[in-house]
């Protein structure tokens, strides 16, 4: 997955932390699942065919000419079944479609990668009148050979990091992202491409004129808060326009409602783990209530989260600089437990688990 981030205008940098665009790459098929081009099925030799005739279909064919391995596992034609391996799912030829196994998943797979085994036994057939390979290269044990394709690497979750982003995506259109509390599953479709401006924390409340409590952990399209500025963000666009028309939107709604000093200066504070929230509204002239008002709908949480939130982040910031309890007291933690239980509030996993993910993605 290709991802780049830009540092924003200078007219936005009050409000933007920076520009971004990701590409994320279209997912290997899974051999079950693709439709394999049509293929002529292969002669069998004048001999084979005569034996097979005379056998009256049913039994095992062996011999010399036959080409196929002896044993009472591996009728062909043993039955309305067909099985070359015993059971229900192992047909050949069971049917018009002619399927090497039965049900949706059974035809060979199409592509360079498409013989059934690799080398030069591989060939179900070598070549017209050839009939089957015999010997050990062909599995007689009873059952089909297990094909598994190369795992498809699990993309990253998105973790809390105090934003919220405003987002166009190929093929989509425009959405919110965040504010996000926990790790969210990244279930963009292969084959996309994102842009996007990532706000400040306690900006993009008051610049999109939505309360963000409501929306944590959540990708609402903006035609749902924001109809208006939506409709110039269709999907089909160039992603370099996209990018273009979101900076444009986000300098517009910026002059129409700027964020809140008040909150910004809070923000900058809570960046200090020594801050202590009580102290927060009192240095700010807010009550405490107002204070967590104006966050829930500005931030999308209140202030000790947020606090929290970038505490994380600066441990993660610093994975490979020291063990992690020594992270974990250097950032503003307790103890290494203290760190090991909002880990998993705020990733998913502990944090020696979260650094080995992490550093070898």
């Amino acid at each position: 997955m290709g991802y780049k981030e830009w540092a924003p205008p200078a007219a936005l940098r009050s409000v933007a932390v920076c520009l971004w665009r990701s590409t994320i790459p279209d997912a290997p098929p899974s051999p079950l699942s693709v439709k394999p081009r049509p293929r002529p099925l292969p002669e069998l030799s004048p001999e084979l065919e005569s034996k097979l005739s005379s056998e009256s279909r049913s039994g095992m064919v062996s011999g010399p000419e036959s080409g196929l391995p002896s044993g009472s596992t591996s009728a062909l034609w043993s039955g309305p079944e067909s099985a070359l391996w015993s059971g229900s799912t192992s047909a050949l030829w069971s049917g018009p479609e002619s399927a090497l196994w039965s049900g949706p998943e059974s035809a060979l797979w199409s592509g360079p990668e498409s013989a059934l085994w690799s080398g030069p036994e591989s060939a179900l057939w070598a070549g017209p009148g050839e009939g089957l390979p015999s010997g050990p290269d062909l599995v007689s044990s009873g059952s089909a050979p297990e094909l598994s394709p190369e795992p498809w690497p699990e993309r990253r979750p998105i973790l809390p990091d105090g934003c919220v982003d405003l987002i166009w995506e190929s093929g989509r259109g425009a959405f919110l992202a965040g504010p996000d509390t926990g790790p969210v599953p990244d279930h963009t479709p292969g084959g996309r491409t994102l842009v996007g401006v990532r706000l400040r924390p306690g900006a993009g409340g008051t610049l999109l004129g939505v309360p963000l409590e409501p929306l944590q952990n959540l990708r609402p399209d903006l035609t749902d808060l924001r109809p208006e500025a939506a409709a110039g963000l269709p999907g089909d666009l160039a992603p370099g326009e996209a990018l273009r028309r979101l900076v444009t939107l986000t300098g517009v709604l910026s002059e129409e409602r700027p964020p809140d000093p008040a909150l910004l200066e809070a923000v900058r504070l809570l960046r200090d783990p020594r801050t202590r929230i009580p102290a927060l509204g009192d240095h700010l002239g807010i009550g405490d209530r107002q204070l967590r008002r104006r966050f829930s709908a500005a931030v999308g949480y209140g202030p000790k989260t947020l606090q929290r939130v970038f505490r994380f982040r600066r441990f993660l910031s610093l994975l490979g600089e020291g063990t992690i309890a020594d992270l974990a007291i250097r950032v503003g933690y307790t103890d290494q437990a203290h760190l090991t239980r909002e880990s998993v509030e705020f990733a998913g996993l502990p944090p020696a688990a979260l650094a080995r993910r992490l550093t070898t993605d």
